[in-house]
């Protein structure tokens, strides 16, 4: 079958890397980021149904099975919390395999760290934390789904410098979170990311809002149908000769000053968040 033209689409800028280093022609390449709508349940879990009190500072972590994807390094940071700060906070784990059974087995008695299998309700869970936690190593990494529904969220996260992860959370002008280095050293990188744990209870995230909002209208799913409805309708025509539109917008740095957590989002207990207009 032959085509009077071969448009490809490419979900983010990691995605290219490969035909770059061939010397391959993107000219016909065109970027449409992935497009997510939030799916919030009718009946919501709540922190209570988890056992979990509302005072409490929540971490959420969801990763598939995957040595890389850091489910014993996130468990073991946490597991390092001490004193008041280790009192008040949990860990949901969101997953199932192996890494989650290693994790279940050397943290049996922490119960604070919570094993919750494989779950549909995501974004519900995202509604009763507080920080969600990516601490991937894993080098085929590019823009993880699991941190485009967390900035949808406005939930602010702890994430690893790998793919393109830290140009979304604190690139040009963004603040949406921290993001740590992925050290092959695993004690430092647990280290490291225990370090960031303890600092969000204690002195909270600064994340901006502003970047949040930018952020989220760049991945909302109307924007992803009208791009693929552009690119039907001028038959590809503009694709090849005009600049990529689908990047992240520059937001400017906003003045930094302290809000109280609930000042964000009415249904989730945020005491550990500072956010910036």
């Amino acid at each position: 079958m032959f085509f009077e033209r071969v448009i490809w689409i490419y979900t983010a800028d990691r995605n290219l890397e490969k035909f770059k280093q061939f010397g391959l022609d993107i000219t016909r390449f065109r970027l449409i980021p992935n497009g997510i709508s939030r799916r919030l349940s009718s009946s919501p879990i709540s922190r209570a149904d988890l056992g979990i009190p509302e005072t409490a500072i929540v971490f959420l972590f969801a990763a598939r099975s995957h040595p890389e994807k850091g489910w014993c390094q996130t468990a073991a940071a946490f597991d390092r919390l001490s004193g008041g700060a280790a009192e008040n906070a949990y860990l949901l784990m969101v997953g199932r395999g192996e890494e989650a059974d290693a994790v279940g087995q050397k943290y049996a008695d922490n119960a604070r760290i919570m094993l919750l299998g494989f779950r549909s309700d995501l974004d519900d869970l995202l509604e009763v934390s507080d920080f969600t936690v990516l601490p991937s190593r894993f080098q085929g990494e590019s823009m993880p789904l699991f941190l485009i529904q967390s900035i949808l969220a406005k939930v602010p996260v702890i994430a690893t410098n790998v793919g393109q992860i830290k140009e979304l959370v604190v690139g040009e002008g963004r603040t949406l979170g921290v993001v740590i280095e992925p050290i092959d050293d695993d004690e430092r990188f647990v280290e490291a990311l225990h370090e960031q744990m303890t600092r969000a209870i204690r002195d909270g995230l600064v994340v901006a809002k502003r970047s949040f909002n930018a952020v989220t209208q760049h991945f909302s799913i109307e924007r992803c149908v009208d791009q693929y409805t552009e690119l039907y309708q001028d038959g590809g025509d503009a694709a090849a000769t005009r600049s990529i539109q689908g990047r992240v917008p520059f937001v400017r740095p906003p003045l930094v000053e302290s809000v109280k957590s609930r000042d964000m989002k009415k249904p989730r207990s945020r005491r550990a968040l500072r956010m910036v207009t």
